[in-house]
């Protein structure tokens, strides 16, 4: 279960603190430490090349790049960052349009806000016990798009 997972590097990167923190409340509840925070897309792209986390779990939203570009940027090779990181998109809005576009820019995970303990907890586990296979096309780059039963 997650206890075999509590070391792994978690950026949670939202312009809202009662986001960030709610967040990494549930993760921390769970057991995790290594919990980091990030304001906006610039500062998510610097601690993600430095700091080398496991799983960001960003907002689609982010001012300056938001999520869905952040994502776009680490699927075609962003400097060091693994192409293969696990990226959790939260949104407030999910339209069939945003949807669409989460999938296309190579998110692995979906989170609607506002959101539940429990919720937070399946997505994280989901991309850490049942990473997707990588897609490397010339149309698309990242986590398979098809889900395993």
């Amino acid at each position: 279960m997650l206890q075999n997972y509590r070391k792994r590097r978690i950026i949670v990167a939202d312009p809202v603190p009662l986001t960030r923190n709610l967040a990494c409340e549930v993760l921390r509840g769970v057991g995790f430490h290594d919990l980091l925070h990030a304001r906006d897309g610039a500062e998510l792209l610097m601690m993600t090349e430095e700091l080398a986390p496991q799983i960001v779990i960003t907002t689609s939203r982010l001012p300056g790049i938001s999520g869905l570009e952040f994502a776009r940027m680490v699927r075609a090779g962003y400097k060091s960052v693994p192409r293969e990181l696990a990226i959790i998109a939260m949104t407030d809005t999910p339209t069939r349009a945003f949807i669409d576009a989460a999938r296309a820019s190579g998110v692995d995970e979906m989170l609607v806000r506002p959101f539940s303990a429990s919720a937070v907890l399946m997505r994280v586990r989901s991309v850490m016990e049942r990473p997707r296979r990588f897609i490397d096309s010339a149309k698309y780059i990242g986590p398979c798009r098809r889900r395993r039963m």
